[in-house]
């Protein structure tokens, strides 16, 4: 209404539009207090391929210090080439450079490690909105793992910048927060971001496959996405999570 009354109608259809993009996934949360939040619908065949490797690799090669390598970052890379591909990344690194560096259209960076954000250069940086993550992992180890309540992950989508809700994303890189020890944030409010923020048709990465709590948070977010799983290049597993057009 203040919008309005100053005459920024332009800002106040912006906010509108994206209360709408998240409202999908932040209704059916008002109506319950845990997940599931997605309806759950026959699940895919997970050979069923996703996405294609690109002939040339990554533009500019692949960082010596990057936490993805192999034909993860080859997967990533031809993804977020396509003309015009929106790419929206949880967690920054060495290797996100590379990813902007790559990518066909606009490209937003969320990371809540302050250190991190630093050593970043400046075309990271200025594309970079510092978060907030409000889960802790109980037993990343066990396969039992939790599910959080279902407060956090309003909680969340509500802190996001409009820059990331106003939009549906063509391509949603999920590498971060921490996961693997006891206390750290773990994945599953960016995934549940992921899930609400991706277009139809877009693909969703997930670093770190081979764990217990990734594979239990995207069993419970993407039931219905066709799953690519292929090394990351180091020990463990990347997954390509795609959704039908």
């Amino acid at each position: 209404l203040k919008a309005l009354r100053l005459g920024r109608l332009p800002a106040c259809m912006r906010l509108c539009n994206a209360l709408a993009a998240a409202s999908s996934c932040l209704l059916p949360l008002a109506q319950g207090s845990s997940p599931p939040i997605l309806e759950k619908s026959a699940r895919v065949p997970a050979d069923d391929a996703c996405v294609s490797l690109p002939a040339d690799g990554c533009l500019g090669g692949v960082p010596n210090r990057s936490q993805l390598r192999g034909p993860a970052a080859a997967y990533i890379c031809g993804a977020i080439r396509r003309a015009a591909s929106s790419v929206l990344v949880f967690g920054i690194g060495f290797d996100s450079p590379m990813w902007l560096r790559n990518a066909g259209g606009e490209v937003v960076f969320l990371e809540h490690d302050r250190t991190w954000i630093d050593i970043q250069p400046k075309g990271v940086r200025r594309r970079t909105y510092a978060v907030q993550y409000t889960t802790r992992l109980s037993n990343p180890l066990s396969p039992r793992q939790p599910v959080p309540n279902a407060s956090h992950f309003a909680h969340f989508m509500a802190s996001l910048p409009l820059r990331v809700l106003s939009r549906k994303w063509d391509v949603v890189l999920v590498d971060g927060p921490g996961g693997f020890v006891r206390g750290t944030p773990g994945r599953s409010q960016s995934l549940f971001a992921a899930r609400c923020l991706v277009r139809s048709g877009g693909i969703v990465f997930l670093d770190d496959f081979e764990r217990y709590a990734e594979r239990r948070f995207v069993a419970e977010f993407f039931p219905d996405f066709r799953q690519q799983v292929f090394s990351n290049g180091r020990i463990g597993q990347t997954v390509a999570l795609c959704s039908g057009s």
